[in-house]
């Protein structure tokens, strides 16, 4: 069962989306400044990279925008132009190397735009690419240079990999809060219609079916009443652990929905699979045995409501969420403590317990 409703990956792709887009546009205005600045000092070898480098920033910005797709191959392209520019202009351009400094943007650059096994990669590619130009041209860059570029860029590229592993647990510990109940420990009502919406359309590419399960506990206000908003809160928690227990299955999702609601995403089961797997969720909360003195039936027991979707009857993932609340209305209505199911591939409804 998935613990998060939203991956770091989604979030770094969003941020690696705007800064492509700030650094496409600090490129742009340091490759057109810079330009004419080098040719005016008749480093035009310089300032033709600068022109080049800035106009293919603007190119970069303008489909990172229009494409978001693109976006991932476009980060590397901007890293690669980034490594061109700050290498090869300043040693192609004179052999002193008042310039080589420059070199030192590639591993921030790397890491701002790329997870940090790529950024690796990258640094490793500009260590590699200041041996291979002493190899070709020593008279540019001596070995000692050569070797303390190196050093120095693994100096930065370990910082900026302790830096990434911070900030990424960070982020992945503010993502994970934000998608989680903190009482129950599912996942909550925020996080409910991305995961609807991505199942759904995962389950229709794979032509599965998906199926919404909405459980109730039975007179919980008079439980409140009876035993106390602690005790409540402590049903709540062993409600949610059994059916945390029962999605083991890949892909099985739990939410809070409501109050005292619950919501579970389950994949590829048929018909009476979903109607079996729904009375097993009302049963295994009977079996608990907990006291209810303000139920009919003096113990704690759930309603279930069960929509299931074909693979054959594509339909709005809302419309699954409020199918099953109409079934989890007439288990309810029914006398509660049991299951309404509906299936919408044969267009049939039927109720169980």
């Amino acid at each position: 069962m998935a613990e998060s409703a939203f991956s770091f990956d989604d979030k770094h792709a969003e941020f690696r989306y705007r800064h492509l887009r700030f650094l496409g546009g600090f490129g742009v205005m340091n490759g057109f400044v810079s330009a004419p600045v080098f040719y005016w000092l008749d480093f035009n070898f310089l300032a033709a990279s600068c022109l080049l480098y800035g106009l293919f920033c603007l190119t970069t910005r303008w489909l990172a925008a229009k494409y978001r797709v693109l976006v991932g191959p476009l980060c590397h392209l901007g890293i690669f132009a980034t490594l061109l520019l700050t290498s090869t202009g300043p040693f192609f351009q004179t052999a002193d190397l008042v310039l080589v400094q420059w070199v030192m943007t590639v591993p921030v650059v790397a890491y701002v735009l790329c997870k940090r096994k790529q950024a690796i990669l990258w640094v490793g590619m500009a260590m590699l690419w200041q041996m291979g130009i002493h190899l070709i041209w020593p008279e540019l860059l001596p070995l000692q240079s050569a070797l303390m570029l190196c050093a120095a860029l693994a100096s930065s590229g370990t910082a900026l990999h302790a830096f990434a592993i911070y900030l990424e647990g960070n982020e992945q510990l503010i993502v994970t809060l934000s998608n989680t109940d903190s009482l129950t420990n599912t996942l909550n009502r925020r996080s409910f219609p991305k995961v609807l919406e991505a199942e759904a359309r995962r389950n229709w590419r794979q032509r599965s079916a998906l199926t919404v399960f909405m459980v109730d506990v039975d007179f919980f206000k008079q439980y409140n009443d009876h035993y106390g908003h602690v005790r409540g809160d402590a049903v709540l928690v062993v409600v949610a652990q059994t059916l945390k227990q029962a999605a083991q299955r890949a892909g099985d999702q739990v939410f809070r929905y409501g109050g005292e609601e619950f919501c579970m995403l389950c994949s590829g089961l048929e018909a009476t699979q979903a109607l079996a797997f729904a009375e097993r969720l009302r049963a295994d909360i009977e079996a608990l045995d907990l006291e209810h003195a303000g139920s009919e039936f003096g113990k704690l027991t759930v309603s279930v409501g069960c929509h299931r979707a074909d693979v054959g009857n594509p339909v709005e993932p809302q419309c699954l969420v409020e199918e099953a609340d109409k079934a989890l209305y007439l288990a309810k209505f029914r006398g509660r403590n049991r299951v309404a199911f509906t299936d919408i591939s044969e267009e049939r409804f039927a109720a169980a317990g």
